[in-house]
């Protein structure tokens, strides 16, 4: 199947995400509220770039069924982003974490970047290689969220669980479902090697997202290949 060819391909960056100093210390609560903001914040101009993604590649397809589908993963993508910004970034009441921002916020250059990556895929790349470019964001949120189940005390509580919750894994295991049906007759090994690398591609960018945060750093992202290893030497 080529989830687990795009899964085995991504290991090496998946498994960096899951121990990644950001993760480690939003798991164990210990991560300061001005990273998490400043994550935050770019994860609400990220999601609305995601919706349009996720709108422009339902437009693509010639099955009723996955073009509703993807539309409301979209619809659900802005309403998560309006929900982070009610209920964290102090756009009506901010429940505690944070207060109001006064000056407006800018993408960062990766998340710049990611959404570039995703929106030209979208619109350019075949339909499968336009899926496998959105499903990382589903499948690693996913599996973080079982990795930190946390108590109803946990400083961010309502963020991690809104990724624990078994909604959200419904979701992630119907885009799966929806990806396997339109990539189970593609035997080209170029066209499969293309989705492999639009996979692993968005993968790297979710590191570098948590990676530009915990230590902003703050460049255009070409190569995001060549930006790990830069970054690996400032840990």
């Amino acid at each position: 199947m080529m989830m687990r060819k795009m899964c085995h391909a991504a290991e090496p960056v998946i498994n960096e995400i899951f121990e990644h100093p950001f993760n480690k210390k939003l798991y164990d609560g210990t991560l300061s509220k001005k990273l998490f903001r400043d994550y935050l914040e770019q994860d609400f101009l990220y999601l609305h770039d995601f919706s349009r993604a996720l709108c422009l590649t339902s437009s693509r397809f010639n099955h009723d069924g996955y073009t509703k589908q993807f539309n409301i993963f979209s619809a659900n993508a802005l309403a998560e982003a309006h929900h982070l910004r009610a209920n964290y970034l102090g756009e009506h009441h901010s429940p505690a974490l944070f207060g109001t921002r006064q000056t407006p916020i800018h993408k960062i250059p990766v998340i710049e970047d990611y959404t570039n990556h995703l929106l030209a895929t979208a619109a350019n790349s075949s339909i499968e290689e336009a899926v496998a470019s959105l499903l990382p964001c589903f499948w690693i949120y996913s599996k973080l969220g079982l990795k930190m189940p946390p108590a109803k005390d946990h400083p961010y509580y309502h963020w991690i669980s809104s990724y624990s919750n078994p909604q959200f894994g419904l979701a992630t295991q119907a885009i799966i479902q929806i990806f396997e049906e339109l990539s189970h007759e593609i035997s080209c090994p170029h066209d499969q090697q293309n989705i492999i690398s639009a996979f692993v591609k968005s993968s790297e960018y979710e590191l570098l997202f948590w990676d530009s945060i915990y230590h902003k750093m703050d460049a255009h992202i070409a190569d995001p290949v060549c930006a790990r290893r830069l970054f690996s030497f400032i840990e």
